[in-house]
């Protein structure tokens, strides 16, 4: 069952009498006058809670001065901390946090100019499409509690929706560090009668019996509100404050079980798309269905590619022509092959394909054709704002989203072809001829894939275009308002790239965030740009005294690195997409072993020493052909996947309005097919179905199913094959091969994995539930997560390294390690299970291990 819904302070203010300028905080008040971060409070402070006496600067349009002087003056002296309290602010569909302004230590005679500026960050909003919603702004002006400590506290566990628990976390001191991300705290679980430190943080800031009383406050306000809470609080001289209280946004659903029924065959986890909504189930069917087409053409004798949900996760498994037989012997497997009508065609496209390269042809198909007609149609079906359409036509124009993404599916799996047949055909050679590892083929076309960094490197140029603005401020800008307000050149440039990029997505699943939705990634990269220029002026002033121990090898986002090259960060001052050698070829490297780091200067010299001019000039040719297709992959699938994807959001949230759901964005565990009826009324209890829905969800998030169910049917002897299936065959081998993580032990300290990248970095972990967290990761951090997307490129510009559970050297977080030139170690299996913000790690590509280092405490009696 869905939890109640308490909107004490929906009700209108009377449009009969202007609304006063200036309330007492305590005083209970509709939203509409004192926003959603004030009303809340009242109603707290009524209830008997703790909350410190202040005033609300209305939504009324002036601020009343007088008003606001007679309000201060009752306060005392100071300092204060002034907060936004927007209309659509702290609302159970989002909260808005870190976008609007939040001042501490304001002094008596600066409470005006914080108020004028609380206000302005909304008005920054609205010139975003972020900002649809957030409404008037009031400001809450209090006098400051000097905490001792400070934290937040949860009601129900935020990642796995546990409702009889609560999570406290607190530093010493004022919590504005810890709400930033830029501490870790301590934290607490409070779980019936149990009360155990789970976490130390920065160093012991509660005892058993403090945590124990903000656990009862979360719980009292939930009792009140009538839904779990995320509070904010502190204790002075021993007395706990309420600062405020709103929903825990995006809380998971309790977890219900689903059902693990297994299809016979063979059937391997689908890491990408992992546990999806229904409606992003639903984009995805036409998906395994062109990549079966796709693969077909290769020549492979495949019928199709089925695709399951077992146990709510998402598991893929071949067909093959004739069936799940098993191989016939030697000698009837070479004469089938060579004489069976259909294994013939096989062996006749896959000899085209390979000796022709007509795949390549699909490079220009893509620019000329297929990339136009993808963003006409999406211009097209995007001109309106959608609470303008008719039911009617609201429904017809996510039909048509809906269209346009299996078109871009379609087309997206047709292009895999190109980055997978020419990187093969140069591993195989190399391996046919020089007896290099596969691996080795990633050496020459790292730095190719110009579109998974060309967000973050034109972010970089727009930043450096705007230095002087930046100069004067003295600091990247905490807000989109300071933004707007300090730089507003540069404000404005930046405005005009999110909305020009506010569809595409941050991953796969319509249940996630659009660019524009998170204007909070923009300014990250700003900060991450300042960073990488204060460290490279810090390191050439070391350099220019004569300091020999200036470590040119660090990231600007990496922890320590244990590797003596030079790197240059992905936060180019350049934004040119030429073809020109990356800055990863202009190092020297000496390692050849298995993994993908081996400098290609040093193996074309080698390559040369040993191969006849006529093979040289070959593995020239197919180092060409691999560097021109490589980035193909991630530069389509903006225009096929994302912004799709990011149209169908768009729209389905406004049906989600229409709903009355609890979220608009909770219409994603609709399926398309049941939209109309819903808009009739004609599904009984919406949330209902969708509360079931998303506990199905969280169960099976919580529980990755095994890497495949049924046994693998047993190889064909390549040998015995004609020669085009022969390469063929070999090819997809080898993608499986640098695909496959290795099997990993349950337990033990070190994690193995496929390692991406030259440098061993030493650095502090942040495990990420998913991209919707990438705001909270600190530069130098080691990103721990499932699995990333093209798209989470934008948050990385501060990384120190990658470590996931899933992905092989062409996934896409092998790509984006590669490109930002950050050392990654992929498909550990149990990284996000087994490490934990805070732990100190050592990621060694070159070994494709992980260590723990010193782990953050789990527990502290």
């Amino acid at each position: 069952m869905s939890e109640p819904v308490a909107e004490p302070f929906s009700e209108q203010p009377d449009e009969r009498a202007p609304a006063p300028g200036v309330v007492d905080l305590l005083t209970p008040a509709p939203a509409a006058l004192v926003g959603g971060k004030a009303a809340p409070l009242a109603r707290a402070a009524a209830a008997g809670h703790p909350v410190p006496a202040g005033f609300v600067v209305t939504t009324a349009d002036d601020v009343d001065e007088q008003a606001l002087e007679r309000h201060l003056a009752a306060l005392g002296d100071g300092p204060f901390a002034v907060r936004s309290s927007a209309v659509g602010e702290d609302g159970i569909a989002r909260s808005f946090a870190g976008q609007l302004e939040t001042m501490l230590g304001v002094a008596k005679g600066d409470v005006l100019a914080a108020v004028r500026r609380c206000r302005a960050s909304a008005l920054a909003l609205r010139a975003l499409r972020y900002g649809r919603g957030v409404g008037p702004v009031a400001v809450i002006v209090q006098r400051l509690v000097p905490a001792d400590v400070a934290g937040v506290a949860f009601s129900a566990d935020p990642r796995t929706g546990e409702r009889d628990v609560v999570i406290v976390e607190a530093i010493r001191g004022l919590g504005d560090r810890l709400v930033s991300g830029a501490v870790s705290p301590e934290a607490w679980r409070i779980d019936g009668e149990r009360c155990e430190r789970t976490r130390a943080g920065e160093g012991p800031a509660l005892d058993e019996a403090r945590a124990r009383r903000v656990a009862a406050l979360a719980r009292a306000l939930e009792a009140l509100f009538g839904r779990p809470q995320d509070i904010e609080w502190a204790f002075s001289g021993g007395e706990l404050w309420l600062l405020q209280s709103r929903p825990i946004t995006a809380l998971p659903a309790p977890p219900a079980a689903i059902p693990v029924e297994v299809p016979d065959g063979r059937w391997e986890r689908d890491d990408h798309n992992h546990v999806p909504s229904p409606l992003g189930w639903a984009l995805f069917q036409p998906y395994p269905r062109a990549m079966g087409e796709t693969l077909r053409g290769f020549g492979l004798p495949i019928e199709r590619l089925e695709a399951r949900r077992i146990g709510g996760q998402v598991y893929l498994r071949f067909v093959m022509q004739g069936g799940d037989r098993p191989p016939p012997p030697d000698w009837l497997l070479w004469l089938f092959s060579r004489l069976a009508p259909e294994m013939r065609a096989c062996d006749r496209r896959a000899r085209a394909l390979l000796d022709g390269e007509t795949y390549m042809t699909l490079l220009d198909t893509w620019k000329r054709e297929w990339k136009p007609d993808l963003r006409r149609r999406l211009a097209e079906l995007d001109v309106e704002d959608p609470s303008t359409l008719e039911d009617d036509a609201l429904l017809g124009r996510i039909d048509a989203a809906i269209a346009l993404y299996a078109r871009g599916a379609a087309r997206h799996a047709q292009l895999h072809g190109p980055g997978i047949l020419s990187l093969g055909k140069l591993a195989l050679f190399a391996e046919d001829h020089l007896g290099w590892p596969a691996a080795h083929a990633f050496s020459f076309v790292r730095g190719r894939s110009h579109a998974t960094t060309a967000a973050q490197r034109h972010l970089a140029a727009l930043v450096h275009a705007h230095d002087d603005e930046l100069r004067r401020l003295g600091r990247a800008p905490a807000t989109w308002a300071e933004l707007l307000s300090e730089c507003p050149r540069l404000g404005q440039a930046l405005s005009e790239w999110l909305d020009e990029n506010r569809l595409r997505m941050l991953h796969y699943d319509p249940k996630y965030e659009t660019y524009g939705e998170r204007p909070d990634l923009v300014l990250s990269v700003v900060d991450a740009c300042l960073a990488e220029r204060a460290r490279r002026r810090g390191a050439s002033e070391e350099a220019a005294i004569g300091g020999a121990g200036a470590d040119s090898s660090t990231n600007s986002c990496a922890g320590s690195s244990t590797d003596s090259n030079s790197n240059s960060n992905s936060n180019s001052d350049s934004d040119s997409d030429s073809d020109s050698d990356s800055d990863a070829d202009s190092n020297t490297d000496s390692n050849t072993d298995s993994n993908s780091s081996a400098h290609p200067s040093a193996l074309l010299d080698d390559a040369r020493r040993r191969l006849t001019a006529r093979r040289f000039a070959e593995l020239e040719r197919l180092v060409s052909r691999a560097r021109e297709a490589y980035g193909l992959r991630d530069e389509n699938g903006v225009d096929t996947i994302s912004k799709p994807t990011g149209l169908v959001r768009r729209l389905v949230l406004e049906l989600g309005r229409r709903l009355e759901l609890e979220r608009p964005d909770h219409a994603v565990y609709l399926e398309p097919s049941e939209h109309r009826a819903a808009l009739r009324g004609a599904l009984g209890d919406l949330r209902a179905r969708i509360e079931q829905r998303r506990r199905e969800e969280s169960w099976a998030l919580q529980r990755r199913g095994p890497r495949a169910y049924g046994a693998a049917p047993p190889a064909p002897p390549v040998h015995l094959l004609p020669d085009g299936l022969s390469r063929i065959v070999r090819i997809m081998e080898w993608y499986e091969r640098v695909e496959k993580p290795p099997e990993v032990a349950p337990e033990g300290p070190r994690l193995s994995g496929i390692g991406v990248g030259r440098r061993v970095i030493e650095g502090r972990a942040r495990v990420l539930d998913g991209p919707e967290d990438m705001g909270s990761l600190q530069a130098g951090e080691i990103m721990v997560c499932r699995i990333t997307s093209p798209e989470w490129s934008l948050g990385l510009g501060r990384v120190g390294a990658i470590v996931t559970d899933e992905g092989g050297q062409l996934s896409h977080p092998a790509i984006i390690a590669r490109e930002h030139d950050v050392p990654a170690v992929l498909g550990t299996e149990l990284a996000t299970r087994r490490l934990r913000t805070g732990d100190i790690l050592r990621v060694d590509p070159i070994a494709s291990t992980v260590d723990v280092l010193r782990a953050a405490p789990r527990s502290v009696p």
